[in-house]
């Protein structure tokens, strides 16, 4: 999932990093303005280009997703009457930017980045006594079990074809990508736990806090003009 080459989206630290990819999808999903809307489909090609990386990955993960959209839409359209057909074309075209946007930003951000920058973001309810450690540790080995469980399906499946295996069942496919999901998330785990007391304040820079805030501006015009 993550990349390791170096790259403008890497150089912003992870708190910043992470709260910029909320700011946007924020930003997106609030937006009634085309304007709005084409500006943050040109900063998403922007990003694209930046990370250098084949679209087919981009097109390979919204192929998975694709069907799961349409039937929310269609739930969407019987539950809310929305027949406006426009309206729900614009929705769709938002949430596949909104993957998309993910998707570069998991392409990015490391397993320890995505741990640092949730804690530091939930870091104040400390004060009432949660344990935020736990929970940002929680998440990310949740993340992280989803990818090794995909991640060991698509490996088993090929090596069952291979072998002869075509019926998918419990005994040859489930069991065998669970046990593999569950071994590689334990090793996992002190890694992640390591990892993070490496990853301290000094990660921040100022270009990041910059950006960040030039984000945060973005997102309170986008408040007045779209929504007040």
């Amino acid at each position: 999932m993550f990349d390791t080459k170096n790259n403008f989206i890497k150089r912003v630290a992870p708190l910043e990093r992470l709260l910029i990819l909320i700011i946007i999808c924020l930003c997106l999903i609030i937006a009634k303005s085309i304007y709005l809307i084409l500006f943050i489909t040109t900063l998403t090609l922007i990003l694209l280009l930046i990370t250098d990386k084949n679209i087919k990955i981009y097109v390979k993960s919204l192929k998975k997703v694709i069907p799961l959209l349409l039937i929310y839409l269609i739930i969407y359209i019987i539950v809310l009457r929305k027949y406006n057909i426009l309206f729900n074309l614009v929705l769709l075209y938002k949430i596949l930017l909104i993957l998309i946007l993910v998707k570069i930003y998991l392409l990015n951000t490391s397993f320890n980045e995505i741990h640092y920058g949730i804690y530091k973001i939930i870091n104040p309810l400390k004060r009432i006594h949660i344990d935020t450690y736990k929970i940002s540790l929680d998440f990310v080995l949740s993340l992280y079990f989803i990818k090794c469980f995909m991640d060991s399906f698509e490996s088993i499946s090929d090596s069952q074809k291979l072998s002869g295996v075509r019926k998918y069942n419990i005994k040859n496919y489930v069991f065998p990508v669970i046990v593999c999901s569950i071994n590689k998330m334990n090793q996992r785990i002190e890694n992640l736990k390591i990892s993070f007391y490496n990853i301290n304040e000094k990660t921040s820079n100022i270009k990041s806090k910059i950006l960040l805030i030039l984000f945060i501006i973005l997102f309170i015009v986008c408040m007045f003009k779209e929504v007040i």
